[in-house]
């Protein structure tokens, strides 16, 4: 790049893993020579294991006609004035977030957390010794973070954002600065200290925000096992919810709660639930009472991470016989999915496959199943801690690995499932 300037006008995306410090020096660089050569580039991800945030790489990141802009550290959290300062960028309209902060001074606990301590057995501070040190001490500061003549100016219309690690009165300085959200997406809802106050009816005043705006919205399990009301969100047509925060409800309520007058398309997602009769039964009392004036498309979503365990439980035979029927007749085009059957059934094509791969890629092979990695899949610095190995060469065994059609992409380049 550097003998052929000209180069520069051809990438339209930076994805950027760090793992050390020569990585990040390595992006930082890449990242600023993007920017002064003004190269195309609309969409940024960042992610790393090991640090925080880079002010210089953001900085720079800040310069580019950014559309589309993906943060995410396992670190602590992002400062939310970072978000404010840098990327309040008239082009950018996806926002996708991890946690954020209320500043860079996080408790040393929380920084040292992970998304997979609870699947290791770790147990998290509480969160009464971590809210003092990371919430805004009065109103006067929440308004000079996000001044009201900034707010609702933001150029964003979707966002997704984890749980932050600050009171719901930071995150909702995210929901005040955009203009107009059309897309809401939570993630991660519980694996943050924060998480038993960030409940349904929380939630719904946060989104209430962009009530009338909202279109699609994506809502994990919830602490308490809730709901948000989306009855009067006139625009919403796409949600998507666990099926843990519909079963606290009677299947009247249910309905009570998703009478979104513009909803078309309904996904309930089942992942890590295990099915007894009294959920089956829960399922045909909820379509049987359904009463629709327009057709809904409903799918029962069952998606599977490594760490749910190696045998998980789909939806029972006899409950998809039985409430075909029933949907069909209530106005209503229901489809189970369960894409983990594509990715734990698949079997090599040939009964010599590990002879066409190289012996690295059959070492890589034999560990992913073996591995706990967090819900997305297997980070390739796992595989290459656990093999000895170096972050390069596991990448390299990608080709190979894919080959086999025993693992996959993810769709997150530095990651795979099995």
């Amino acid at each position: 790049m550097d003998s052929k300037p000209y180069l520069w006008r051809y990438p339209r995306s930076l994805h950027m893993s760090i793992y050390t410090e020569e990585d990040k020096d390595l992006c930082v660089e890449m990242v600023q020579k993007a920017a002064k050569h003004e190269s195309p580039v609309r969409k940024a991800n960042f992610e790393s294991m090991s640090f925080r945030f880079d002010i210089p790489l953001f900085e720079s990141l800040s310069k580019i006609r950014l559309v589309e802009l993906d943060l995410y550290t396992v670190q602590g959290a992002l400062p939310i004035r970072f978000i404010f300062e840098l990327f309040d960028l008239p082009t950018l309209k996806t926002l996708r977030l991890g946690h954020i902060a209320w500043s860079e001074h996080v408790n040393e606990e929380l920084m040292n957390m992970r998304p997979w301590s609870a699947v290791e057995g770790t147990e998290y501070p509480k969160a009464a010794q971590l809210r003092p040190q990371n919430q805004p001490g009065s109103a006067q500061e929440l308004e000079q973070l996000l001044p009201s003549t900034h707010r609702r100016t933001g150029s964003i219309t979707s966002l997704t954002l984890a749980v932050p690690i600050a009171d719901p009165d930071v995150a909702e300085l995210l929901f005040q600065w955009p203009g107009c959200l059309r897309e809401v997406v939570f993630s991660q809802v519980l694996d943050s200290p924060y998480t038993d106050i960030y409940t349904a009816s929380t939630i719904e005043n946060l989104l209430a925000i962009h009530r009338q705006s909202l279109e699609k919205l994506d809502i994990p399990a919830l602490p308490s096992n809730g709901l948000p009301d989306m009855s009067s969100f006139p625009s919403l047509s796409s949600l998507r919810i666990h099926i843990s925060s519909l079963l606290p409800l009677t299947p009247q309520d249910a309905w009570r709660h998703l009478a979104a007058p513009s909803l078309h398309h309904l996904t309930i997602n089942f992942t890590a639930t295990v099915f007894e009769p009294s959920i089956s039964t829960w399922i045909k009392s909820f379509l049987q009472d359904a009463n629709l004036p327009t057709p809904l498309h409903l799918t029962m979503d069952y998606t599977w991470a490594s760490w749910h365990g190696p045998s998980p439980t789909f939806f029972p035979p006899d409950l998809q016989e039985e409430t075909f029927p029933i949907a069909s007749e209530h106005n209503i085009a229901l489809v189970y999915r369960t894409p983990a059957e594509e990715c734990i059934l698949r079997r090599p094509p040939t009964p010599d496959w590990k002879a066409s791969i190289s012996r690295t890629a059959r070492r890589i092979c034999g560990c992913i199943p073996h591995s706990r990695a967090v819900p997305e899949g297997i980070p390739f610095e796992f595989i290459a801690d656990h093999l000895g190995m170096s972050v390069a060469e596991v990448a390299l065994a990608g080709p190979e690995l894919f080959s086999t059609e025993l693992v996959f992409s993810t769709g997150d380049q530095d990651m795979w499932s099995y």
